[in-house]
């Protein structure tokens, strides 16, 4: 059909959220759920502490689709599963994110460069485990991970590894470089990342008059005045059925252009979002943590990991 599922709408954020292993198909299809293209395994696995002391090197793990862009890198890639990266070094801005290299064990000569919202960081103090904080925060699986440019033992590591351009600069400096290099900015606009962010998340603070509206019931409202009261009347119904039921291939034709509609229009874009604040703590550097608090229109998100938003442009 040529849709664009990573355009920012409310229903793709909630259908392609990368926590759902499947997603449903269309009315049309005798496979009623289909493969979730944006599913990332790491939402369902647990990682433990680690026993080895990382100083020398870090418990990395990357998105699955770091392979669109580095199709090359699929020895990266391991279906959620860390990786030890060694001497990780400051690459500079790569189409505005922050970008890193580092090599892997037995491969001296070979290094890999990344930007850094394709990778998450699992420090050594940290345990994750995403089936028992599923149940306590739900759809925040990303905000319990690091990142490598705020996790002090990989700041130390790119700062001996520095490039000639930074050889100059005292480490406060250098760290200061980092902060200033970030694309996500307090007081800066965003957006949100289909498939990394969840519209739907436990610890966010409604503001607004539509507080008490679930998705599904703002859609079918912004869609009221598009068709007939009589065909609105069948969608309702429709939406609410179980899957399994048949449908005829009028109530069909009427839920599939609904659909097609919700992912497709800009009238259902999920809203730009403000950078409010940074959640600072003073263990922020043990554990790698960068958390943000974010508006959107007038929900205020909080915990949000940088990988799951991007800068507007």
């Amino acid at each position: 059909m040529g849709i664009d599922i990573k355009k920012p709408t409310w229903h793709n954020l909630k259908a392609y959220y990368s926590y759902h292993k499947t997603v449903l198909n269309g009315p049309k299809h005798k496979d009623r759920h289909i493969q979730n293209p944006l599913h990332e395994p790491l939402t369902r696995r647990r990682y433990n502490y680690s026993k080895v002391v990382d100083k020398d090197r870090v418990r990395i793990v990357f998105l699955n689709r770091l392979l669109e862009v580095k199709p090359e890198y699929k020895t990266l890639v391991r279906e959620g599963k860390p990786i030890w990266c060694y001497d990780l070094r400051y690459e500079g801005l790569v189409e505005g994110s922050r970008s890193f290299s580092f090599r892997l064990a037995g491969a001296k000569n070979k290094r890999f460069t990344v930007t850094e919202n394709y990778a998450l960081l699992v420090p050594q103090r940290v345990f994750i485990d995403h089936i028992v904080s599923a149940r306590i925060f739900p759809r925040t699986p990303y905000s319990q991970f690091g990142t490598v440019f705020r996790y002090d033992n990989c700041r130390e590591m790119m700062y001996n590894n520095r490039s000639e351009d930074h050889f100059y600069l005292s480490y406060k400096e250098f760290v200061k470089l980092l902060d200033n290099d970030c694309q996500i900015k307090v007081g800066g606009l965003v957006r949100p990342r289909v498939g990394l962010f969840s519209p739907t998340r436990r610890n966010n603070r409604l503001l607004g008059k539509d507080q008490g509206k679930n998705i599904l019931e703002k859609m079918l409202d912004t869609y009221k005045g598009k068709i007939s009261k009589r065909d609105h009347d069948t969608l309702c119904t429709v939406v609410n059925v179980d899957v399994n039921l048949p449908l005829s291939e009028r109530e069909t034709g009427i839920l599939d252009t609904f659909l097609t509609w919700c992912m497709t229009s800009d009238e259902v874009l999920f809203p730009f979002g403000l950078v409010i604040s940074r959640e600072t703590s003073i263990n922020d550097g043990l554990f790698g943590k960068d958390l943000y608090t974010v508006r959107f229109g007038p929900n205020e998100y909080t915990m949000i990991h940088p990988i799951e938003l991007e800068a507007a442009k």
